[in-house]
């Protein structure tokens, strides 16, 4: 379930100085790729986490509604 999975990551990042992974080996789970790419794993983690705790959508520059 998306839980187990978000619980999973989380602890991978624990455990990885803080540090939440873009892509990870699939055979594996080995973090793959530049760790860490902010914008893209931790980006989707904190999205993931700032949707969860249900607050106001957040308002773009551009007017443009998240």
């Amino acid at each position: 379930t998306a839980d187990r999975r978000l619980d999973w990551i989380t602890a991978q990042g624990l455990a990885n100085l803080g540090l939440i992974a873009e892509l990870h080996d699939r055979d594996t789970a080995d973090y793959a790729g530049a760790v860490p790419m902010v914008g893209f794993g931790a980006g989707a983690y904190v999205l993931d986490q700032w949707l969860r705790a249900d607050p106001p959508a957040p308002q773009a520059a551009c007017g443009i509604n998240w």
